[in-house]
């Protein structure tokens, strides 16, 4: 798991990241999502990758949600991109492209089906 130090946007849809005195640039479109770790937050790549981002999942939540992503419970953010399937059970969740499970808060479930569908 690679540390964030800082992270920046650009017009490109990339994140700026500090990583081990190097600066590294992920495209958005690459991240499957990203979970609140107490006061940080772990970004999920499609690659498999993770980087711990010192930004609480707030903060990273304001600069993600305009690229597509979406708060689905109080810990998970998601790239809409990358949902393959919803279950239409009480306790539901999302299945991404990468078969990972989570869970969808209640409020939010009928949020994201309008944004969805």
């Amino acid at each position: 798991m690679k540390v964030l130090k800082s992270m920046n946007f650009d017009q490109t849809g990339r994140i700026a990241v500090t990583v081990n005195r190097r600066i590294e640039l992920i495209t958005i479109n690459r991240i499957l999502y990203c979970k609140a770790s107490g006061n940080y937050s772990v970004i999920y790549l499609t690659d498999g990758t993770t980087y711990m981002n010192c930004q609480n999942l707030k903060c990273l939540c304001q600069d993600l949600e305009e690229f597509g992503f979406f708060t689905i419970d109080k810990s998970l953010l998601v790239n809409l991109l990358f949902i393959k399937s919803i279950t239409q059970e009480r306790n539901a969740k999302v299945l991404l492209d990468n078969n990972t499970e989570l869970k969808i808060a209640r409020e939010r479930k009928s949020k994201l089906m309008e944004l969805l569908f």
